[in-house]
């Protein structure tokens, strides 16, 4: 199918350009102040004895005089494998993901699995709690002509300042369900959607995270199917999916 190949090359060129991008840590420096303060950025320019001016990782530069640092580490590999907190808290936040939809044993599915993509925004107010929504593509069992795209607002948080972290996300929201005559899908009527997951965000480059969880998937629907043999006979399909969901997304 067509458009499955292009939504999946278009995130997987996504995914993969910012795995691949790397901190250069020959230029990250770890800045003790005098006052006990912390932080840490990459380096823009170092006068020894009068400042030192670093962007931050929330792309700020900021400039410190000497007379207040009590004293500057610059992070070599080793050091660098602890990396001090750097998760933007607050601000605007896009997600992309993909996902397994696991199949179930039943007569329709009989254990054939399924996939999910979506891309999501939002503001994230504090660690504990983002705000958002997006759209997405799913199939719930995969070669079939069951597809869906769901639009959905959702919530998301973390619990402790640190680079990895426990996540937790819940989308709502309505589903359109599409019509396929290679599948003799003639009708389709969508319905609404529930996910909660919980999971972990990890990485260490300020500039985007990654995410990995476990969720339930709720859809609602109904398809139209026609005979092949029988003009004019069809069957009604009235469904309600609830499939577990394995996501691994990133957070820019």
């Amino acid at each position: 199918m067509k458009k499955l190949t292009y939504i999946i090359c278009i995130l997987g060129l996504l995914l993969c350009s910012h795995v691949q991008s790397q901190d250069s840590s020959n230029n990250q420096v770890y800045i003790h102040l005098e006052n006990g303060s912390k932080i840490s950025g990459e380096a823009v320019s170092w006068d020894h004895g009068e400042s030192i001016t670093i962007l931050t990782g929330w792309g700020e530069e900021i400039t410190f005089p000497w007379r207040i640092i009590k004293k500057v580490v610059q992070l070599n590999a080793q050091e660098a494998q602890i990396q001090p907190y750097n998760f933007k808290e607050t601000g605007l936040y896009i997600s992309p993901s993909a996902a397994l939809i696991t199949g179930n044993d039943g007569n329709r599915a009989k254990g054939q699995n399924g996939i999910s993509v979506s891309v999501s925004a939002g503001h994230r107010f504090n660690k504990y709690l983002a705000i958002g929504g997006g759209l997405g593509w799913d199939q719930y069992i995969w070669n079939s002509g069951e597809e869906l795209i769901p639009f959905f607002g959702e919530i998301s948080g973390y619990t402790s300042e640190r680079n990895t972290s426990f996540r937790y996300a819940l989308q709502a929201g309505y589903s359109l369900a599409l019509s396929d005559e290679d599948y003799l899908i003639s009708n389709s009527k969508g319905g609404w959607m529930l996910y909660p997951a919980v999971g972990v965000r990890f990485g260490n480059n300020p500039n985007n995270k990654y995410f990995f969880d476990i969720g339930y998937k709720f859809q609602k629907a109904e398809f139209t199917y026609d005979d092949a043999w029988d003009i004019g006979r069809r069957s009604q399909q009235r469904l309600l999916y609830k499939r577990l969901t394995i996501r691994f997304g990133l957070l820019l």
